[in-house]
């Protein structure tokens, strides 16, 4: 398949998916778009995008990575702006966690989440019902009316996915 022609369908069939997820992930809707864009053109210059064997992963990897670039130059301005108050942690401590805490855990769950909307949908659902719903691969298998077996290599799959994606992530434990 042609390089513009392939780039053309993973735009066609992924680019609502891709506008919701990057507008989740920073807040703003033109941002979204133009973070989007800047998705596509990424993959439109590779020399040879025929070899990515999951193109719609690789996509939200991208549109991920640019959104978090996005984010840290927005926090960049807001740190080094004129008349930006500085907070003090230590001093405001209220043993809740500090605005840079909550933010780094907001951008990893929303790589995660690209991550697992990514997945193929029978790896994706497995992975849900045993990670978010707490079923048991019995209860998935009977559910999902596949064996046990099955959901094994669903989960398997699931998991290699992730760690591919972001190498050693705290949700795997």
């Amino acid at each position: 398949m042609k390089k513009d022609t392939l780039t053309e369908k993973l735009y066609e069939d992924s680019l609502e998916d891709i506008l919701r997820y990057l507008q989740r992930f920073v807040g703003s809707k033109e941002a979204a778009e133009d973070l989007a864009q800047e998705t596509y053109c990424k993959i439109l210059s590779m020399k040879d995008p025929e070899v990515i064997r999951h193109p719609r992963a690789y996509l939200y990897k991208i549109a991920g990575r640019l959104a978090l670039n996005y984010l840290r130059q927005i926090r960049r301005r807001h740190q080094d702006g004129e008349g930006v108050v500085q907070f003090d942690e230590y001093k405001h401590s209220s043993g809740q966690p500090g605005p840079e805490s909550v933010s780094s855990s907001h951008e990893e769950l929303a790589l995660v989440s690209g991550a697992i909307a990514a997945m193929p949908e029978k790896t994706r659902r497995v992975f849900e019902l045993h990670r978010f719903e707490g079923e048991n691969y019995a209860a998935i298998a009977s559910r999902l009316e596949i064996s046990q077996k099955t959901v094994e290599y669903h989960m398997n799959k699931a998991i290699q996915h992730l760690l591919f994606q972001y190498g050693d992530l705290e949700i795997l434990d």
